[in-house]
């Protein structure tokens, strides 16, 4: 996010850029950042797995698609695509 808009989101990256299984999701840490009702350019995105006890999978919204991390490596793709991966709700935070 800083080098494609000068905004600084480490902070609230912090929590999912954990290696696999170590992450401890405080819902409560998403409550830190500002919810909004729909998408824009540069927003953190989450999306909650239908698993109650896993952590949301967080990318960055950029031109209609969703810039995020998969095992793979970086993806850049559309929401319905991501959330075809085993989500069932979606969230938008600045």
């Amino acid at each position: 996010a800083m080098d494609l808009y000068g905004i600084d989101r480490a902070e609230a990256l912090e929590l999912f850029m954990q290696p696999k299984g170590k992450i401890t999701f405080l819902s409560s840490r998403l409550k830190l950042l500002n919810p909004l009702p729909m998408p824009k350019e540069g927003c953190i995105v989450a999306f909650h797995p239908r698993q109650r006890n896993k952590p949301p999978h967080v990318g960055l919204f950029r031109g209609q698609k969703i810039l995020h991390l998969m095992e793979s490596g970086v993806t850049y793709l559309p929401e319905e695509v991501v959330m075809g991966m085993g989500f069932n709700r979606v969230s938008y935070y600045d």
